[in-house]
């Protein structure tokens, strides 16, 4: 029963923070043009890396050691705020060098402001990760709901206010703030409140530190691939087309959120207690890859009704089209193999794989667009989708163990074979050539399908 109610709770906490960011979505691109929304496109980058510092795997430790002394606890929370002013230190010098390099004064100012809610944030991790190892999944899911409820309300209130650009940091602050009052009002209600005479009493949690670093390791590399193409579109094309750019990745973003995030996450304790058997697997994978293909297949034959609805992307449904093909390519490359992995206690596969993704795609896009001077947001969803149809034909290679090509060899190879497909995009017609691409996919999902039944 209690697994039951922990499992609705989760499931509502997910379905409204769905909700939450398609409102955010909606209400974002209805009231800001483009180029506001690249702008908070760039000023996401030092928030996501100053929000690495604020956690350091503090919320892994604590989960870790569970049954954590007061003192210990009071610790924790002293490094919290240690690690906020840092946090928001880091934030102000990126978003200060960002300001500069893209000569835009209002990404510095946006950080700033964002600097709140990355104080809220941090201070909450303690609070949040003691109720996870408490496995009160009731006191988790209320306090993200609070969080994405707030932050949708007021960012209806600032927009109306005219705040414009500034209205999404702003609620995400009042969101923290919120989520960080209901977490400490659970924790004194545990008689868990730190005793501020060891706030900076670190010598009890050295144990910290090596979580703090390898968590750094690893969402770094994140980052790096989440954020470079955004980099780039930003300043070889424009904040106006990055602006769209980010739209249409938030949305499908909130696809994977519906369907690949959920899946990894149910099937996980499911594949702890199987053994490497390739016909379990396979059925797992049908179904994951039968789901994600229709919740891609159907925002893709919606995009003409997707750009009306925003009329920030009208124009834009082609690029919207081939970059929801070129993200059901990139869930289908390693997404559940790696969770198979890390569910056997193999997590350092999965950063390798990550690893390999991030170097092969970034490599691939700054030689593109500075050497063959792509200049065009279409041609850079066909580059990224070339880029994602080719990891698909590796997965078959890295997970099996069949190493032959080499991760130097394979980075050489296949830049070659996307400067091919890319060659033919610019000298023949774009929708040949897409509609090429999307079936040298297919065939490969199929081979990997094949594969993994040998």
């Amino acid at each position: 029963m209690i697994k039951l109610k922990d499992g609705m709770w989760q499931v509502s906490s997910v379905t409204i923070s769905l909700f939450a960011t398609v409102a955010q979505i909606f209400i974002l691109s209805k009231n800001l043009t483009s180029m506001e929304l690249g702008i908070l496109s760039l000023a996401t980058i030092p928030i996501l890396i100053s929000n690495i510092i604020s956690d350091f795997g503090i919320g892994n430790y604590i989960i870790h050691k569970k049954n954590l002394a007061l003192q210990q606890i009071s610790a924790l929370f002293g490094l919290t705020v240690v690690l906020s002013v840092i946090a928001v230190v880091v934030l102000t010098l990126l978003g200060a060098s960002l300001s500069y390099f893209y000569n835009q004064d209002v990404i510095f100012y946006v950080t700033i402001v964002s600097s709140i809610s990355i104080v809220f944030s941090c201070l909450s991790v303690v609070s949040y990760s003691l109720a996870v190892s408490h496995h009160n999944f009731e006191i988790v899911s209320k306090s993200e709901i609070i969080n994405k409820a707030i932050l949708i309300i007021f960012i209806f209130i600032f927009i109306k206010q005219g705040f414009g650009l500034y209205s999404l940091p702003l609620a995400q602050a009042a969101g923290f703030a919120s989520k960080m009052i209901y977490l400490f009002i659970w924790v004194k209600s545990i008689g868990k409140l730190p005793n501020y005479k060891s706030f900076f009493c670190f010598d009890c949690i050295l144990e910290a530190i090596p979580f703090g670093f390898s968590q750094i390791g690893s969402q770094v590399v994140n980052v790096i691939g989440q954020k470079t193409d955004e980099l780039l579109i930003g300043h070889f094309i424009g904040i106006n087309e990055l602006g769209i750019y980010s739209i249409i990745k938030q949305i499908l973003n909130a696809c994977n959120g519906l369907v690949s995030v959920p899946i990894r996450k149910l099937l996980m304790p499911v594949f702890r207690e199987l053994t490497f058997d390739n016909h379990s697997f396979i059925k797992a994978y049908d179904f994951y890859i039968s789901l994600i293909f229709l919740v891609f297949f159907l925002v893709c034959i919606s995009s003409g009704i997707i750009s009306v609805q925003l009329p920030v992307l009208q124009g834009f449904d082609v690029e919207l089209s081939i970059l929801v093909i070129a993200w059901f390519f990139r869930l289908s490359a390693g997404n559940l193999q790696t969770a198979l992995l890390v569910s056997k206690g193999r997590p350092e596969k999965e950063l390798k794989w990550n690893i390999v993704q991030t170097i092969f795609i970034s490599l691939s896009l700054v030689a593109a667009m500075t050497i063959f001077e792509l200049r065009t947001l279409t041609s850079v969803c066909i580059l990224i989708l070339v880029l994602n149809v080719i990891m698909v034909f590796y997965s078959v290679i890295f997970f099996s163990g069949k190493y032959f090509f080499g991760i130097r060899r394979f980075i050489a190879t296949s830049n070659l074979l996307a400067l091919f497909l890319w060659c033919l995009f610019y000298f023949l017609n774009s929708n040949l050539i897409v509609m090429t691409i999307l079936m040298v996919g297919v065939l490969m999902v199929l081979y990997t399908y094949r594969k993994l039944n040998d």
